[in-house]
């Protein structure tokens, strides 16, 4: 052994570089002082609160875990941890499928937030009596785990297979900071909103437990509500206030995300005109009049289609575009829907069918179905005679599948179909369809911004923040489409052209 081999702690066989000492040293003393004793740069491969050593930090975490929770039962009241495990359930009930999301919950809650009549946390006791029974690694692991608090993150950016780029929503004058998580990571797309209980470690910051994802379509709601109940009407907070309150009502908070999410899809679901309507006439006189009259309006497209099972030999179907005096419909749809030309693609009304002895027309809602026997009085009345039809309205079916799903959830997930379109062919084509929408989408009349377009919004000073927050949306949605599909698209052409370079 020579002097450069030596253990520069101990004088033993080194057996490993240090970079923090600039000499070798052996498994015992790495193992004893990294992080505590030893400032460790986070590129050292055996630093396991560094960037490099994602396996390391698991395997601590591992033994972690089992012992804080012998710990805080050795010295908290049965009863009390089993109330507590039940506030940081959000069905206030736990079982095997929660303990996941609770215990990590109940555990960080004791070690850093609940205080006895010292006004001391369980951490705080454990400390003063040298944290008996952790080892160096799983001491150096406490000292954060300890101010370990629920917060919504938001993803700023996916860095690779593990690591996240995110920022803290109830921290707003906060710094980015990276996000290490192989799962969370693999599953989450750009701006991705997780409520969670956060660690920040000096190089990077770990999840513990279980998120739950804030959807677009909720997120004001359930901000909002969190801040009332920490703060009233006032719009000042404290991100330590929020989060502490977080901390105390986490299952109940989780249980309000959970609700209002539902119940804003019941919502949305009643409010879209979904219905499907049949209306069936019979032909007064000849059938090749009828069909002289489809040939002339620009609005039916022939469908050469299969028969369907119970159409009558003879059977011809046309596609209804939104095209000639049908285009009118458009006037009372959102103005994405309307297309100046017909170079910009065509809309569909529904489904027209010549039988022998028949017209059938179909369409996907109220207000289509109520427009198309209009129009069919007018084009074929004097050779048609109304014989019956039925509206089926699908938002309760819609419904009512959503409550049978909450009474009788499947851990099962769809077998998912085999893509019949190549992944090339489907590039492209998405690809085009995505460039001709956002393109009309810019000079749009959008609601959302106050009836503005996003060129005047981006402008705007008042309403820059809601274009901003309205593209979150889109990024994140086409983010989601991509990673499930495999496809490779993107808008920010459009984030550039409206000079959003905070989101770029």
């Amino acid at each position: 052994m020579t002097e450069k081999t030596r253990c520069c702690v101990c004088n033993r066989q080194g057996r490993r570089e240090c970079p923090a000492l600039d000499g070798m040293i052996c498994t015992s003393c790495c193992g004893a002082k990294r992080g505590s004793s030893i400032d460790c740069p986070p590129h050292c491969l055996y630093f396991p609160f560094g960037t490099e050593a994602y396996d390391a930090w698991l395997k601590i975490d591992s033994t972690w875990m089992p012992k804080v929770i012998r710990y805080i039962l050795d010295h908290v009241d049965k009863t009390h941890f089993e109330n507590i495990l039940r506030r940081m359930d959000s069905d206030n009930v736990p079982s095997a499928e929660s303990v996941e999301m609770s215990f990590p919950a109940a555990a960080h809650y004791f070690l850093g937030v609940e205080r006895d009549a010292d006004e001391k946390t369980i951490a705080d006791i454990w400390e003063e009596e040298g944290w008996q029974g952790l080892n160096n690694d799983e001491r150096v692991m406490i000292k954060y785990r300890r101010n370990t608090l629920p917060t919504i993150i938001e993803v700023q950016n996916v860095l690779g297979d593990h690591a996240m780029e995110c920022i803290d929503l109830f921290d707003p004058d906060g710094s980015p900071f990276i996000m290490f998580d192989r799962s969370l990571a693999q599953n989450a797309d750009r701006f991705t909103r997780f409520l969670m209980w956060i660690t920040h470690y000096l190089h990077f910051s770990r999840p513990e437990g279980v998120g739950f994802v804030v959807p677009f379509s909720i997120f004001d709601e359930f901000y909002d509500e969190i801040l009332m109940r920490v703060c009233g009407k006032s719009k000042n907070f404290r991100a330590s206030d929020v989060k502490g309150y977080l901390a105390g009502h986490f299952g109940e908070c989780c249980a309000l995300l959970k609700t209002i999410t539902r119940d804003n899809t019941k919502r949305m679901i009643r409010s879209i005109d979904m219905h499907h309507g049949v209306a069936v006439y019979e032909i007064k006189g000849s059938r090749e009049d009828i069909k002289a009259i489809i040939e002339i309006k620009p609005e039916f497209n022939f469908d050469d289609r299969e028969l369907e099972p119970d159409d009558p030999e003879g059977t011809e179907y046309y596609n209804w575009l939104r095209r000639g005096e049908s285009k009118k419909i458009e006037a009372s749809m959102h103005p994405s829907f309307s297309h100046e030309d017909e170079s910009q693609g065509v809309g569909i009304l529904g489904l027209l069918k010549l039988c022998p002895d028949q017209m059938i027309i179909e369409m996907f809602s109220k207000k289509k179905f109520e427009f198309a026997k209009e129009m069919v009085k007018k084009y074929f009345g004097s050779y048609v005679n109304f014989s019956r039809e039925s509206v089926e309205d699908l938002s309760k079916q819609a419904a009512k599948r959503i409550k049978k799903m909450e009474r009788e959830p499947s851990d099962k997930d769809e077998e998912k179909q085999a893509g019949t379109i190549p992944i090339e062919i489907e590039q492209q084509v998405m690809e085009q369809f995505y460039r001709e929408h956002y393109t009309k989408f810019l000079d749009d009349s959008i609601p959302a911004l106050n009836g503005m377009n996003p060129r005047e919004a981006a402008k705007n000073p008042v309403m820059r923040p809601q274009l901003i927050e309205l593209m979150k949306s889109h990024v994140h949605t086409l983010s989601t489409m991509c990673r499930q599909k495999g496809l490779k698209l993107d808008i920010d052409w459009v984030l550039e052209e409206l000079g959003l370079h905070e989101l770029l």
